[in-house]
């Protein structure tokens, strides 16, 4: 599939540690809680991070960071995506 010049925009989000009972119970460990586990829905769904035929963004606390500079490469996102 060849993504490059479509209209589609590709959303890959990672959370990080969430905390759950599962990850309790299995893991004993914490993580973020649940009802604080807003930022990949933010990203989603709020017109403020809407980037359409632009470069990948990546955000920390939805504050734009610097990517990897990987990502920035033009070449190796077009070999990716065809």
């Amino acid at each position: 599939m060849n993504l490059i010049g479509s209209q589609t925009t590709l959303i890959s989000f990672n959370p990080g540690v969430v905390e759950t009972k599962m990850l309790k119970q299995i893991f004993g460990a914490k993580g973020i809680p649940l009802d604080e586990a807003t930022d990949t829905f933010n990203l989603a769904t709020l017109d403020t991070f809407i980037n359409p035929r632009n470069f990948p963004k990546y955000f920390v606390d939805l504050k734009e960071t610097m990517s990897a500079p990987i990502t920035l490469d033009k070449a190796q996102c077009i070999k990716l995506y065809k």
